[in-house]
């Protein structure tokens, strides 16, 4: 058996996983990134939003009165920064996947198309419809206090349309815009949940071995679909809070408890699905690239152990400087199997993960029923340091 000499024996032979960085063309930036709100008027609503939501908690005291629709109030503010947080992140994710070269270069060309099919369609009129049934949930309970839409058209009581005065009419103003706002944030989520999932459709996405992001670089579209998620996880808290606290207020009792759980429900589904069911496309994918990366990677092995049995075999034929020379070989082989053995197949890691399954714990203990005997031992823990 002849002895490849130490510097070939160096070079990996065909199949063996090569750094082709140095070949590889860099990707760049795109000129344009994604706008998810394109219309300047909207873009400035949905910054408004929150800051005059915040403007009137500060100089009103109506939500002492009301601690239901104050704390709602609350939830519509922290939504709207996850929001902003969220059309930040978007095209962020995006160029980064194009930098990172996780789309190959012969199909830059569709993912700058993909691109701007998303930036249509989350700017598409259609989302105008989510946004219209918002406002219509927002102004719903101005006909439930008049007696009815009748009494609110046409009626003369206080509360319909007929003898509203400044202060209610600018009520009615603020709810509309927010009902609005809101719609639009929904539409943008969902698109933004198909379109994650599309992408791992309609592309061969390259997974990067060591990456340090420990996802094989598509961390991003994980976090991405993280923020997403809690634009649902923050009203299901709400939600959850109330159906435990509601029934324990005199002034609310169990009035909202029903039709609070009902939205908690399809919140408590909708977050998963919007979580895990574009990620499962991206999983699907990596999954593909990791199979024909293992191959590789077992190659790899098969050559050390070649290597060590020629080691093993001609020990007593080699040259001491010989014997050096393939031990090291051996070694950089093993160091590289070792860094390759673990190919990642989602876009998320533990920690991530761990982030999602908390902020599902209060909505899942409020739906439940389980957050009740929670309540009870905080209550009879305070009781009880008050006593003492």
């Amino acid at each position: 058996m002849e002895v490849t000499p130490a510097a070939a024996s160096l070079e990996p032979p065909s199949g063996t996983i090569v750094d082709t960085a140095e070949t590889a063309p860099i990707a760049t930036a795109p000129e344009h990134r994604i706008r998810v709100v394109a219309n300047p008027w909207l873009a400035r609503l949905l910054i408004a939003a929150p800051i005059g939501v915040g403007l009137v908690l500060a100089v009103s005291g109506f939500y002492l009165d009301d601690p239901m629709f104050g704390t709602g109030l609350v939830a519509v503010i922290v939504v709207f920064v996850v929001f902003q947080v969220f059309a930040r992140w978007l095209p962020e994710a995006l160029e980064r996947l194009r930098l990172r070269q996780i789309v190959g270069p012969g199909e830059q060309a569709r993912f700058t198309a993909f691109e701007a099919g998303t930036e249509r369609m989350m700017n598409n009129r259609i989302g105008l419809v989510p946004a219209a049934v918002f406002v219509v949930f927002a102004l719903a309970r101005y006909p439930v206090a008049a007696g009815g839409l009748d009494g609110f058209l046409f009626g003369s009581g206080p509360r319909s349309l007929g003898r509203a005065g400044p202060l209610m009419l600018l009520d009615m103003l603020g709810e509309t815009l927010l009902g609005l706002a809101l719609g639009l944030v929904l539409w943008r989520m969902l698109v933004a949940a198909l379109k994650v999932r599309e992408l791992g459709d309609r592309f061969e996405l390259r997974l990067q071995l060591n990456h340090p992001d420990r996802c094989g670089g598509f961390r991003p579209i994980g976090d991405l679909c993280l923020w997403n998620a809690f634009l649902v996880t923050v009203p299901a808290v709400y939600l959850a809070a109330w159906v435990v606290l509601a029934p324990r207020i005199p002034m609310y009792g169990t009035t909202y408890v029903g039709l609070h759980t009902a939205f908690l429900g399809v919140l408590a589904v909708l977050a998963p699905v919007t979580f895990v069911a574009p990620l499962w496309t991206i999983h699907r994918s990596m999954v593909r690239e990791a199979t024909r990366l293992r191959v590789e990677v077992e190659q790899l092995g098969q050559q050390i152990d070649r290597l060590s049995r020629d080691l093993l075999e001609r020990s007593d034929e080699l040259k001491p400087d010989e014997i050096a020379a393939l031990a090291r070989d051996i070694d950089v082989r093993q160091q590289s199997y070792k860094r390759s053995e673990q190919i990642p197949t989602w876009p998320i890691d533990i920690g991530l993960a761990l982030r999602f399954g908390t902020s599902q714990a209060i909505p899942l203990l409020g739906l439940t029923g389980l957050g009740k005997p929670v309540i009870d031992a905080i209550e009879r823990l305070a009781k009880f340091a008050a006593a003492g």
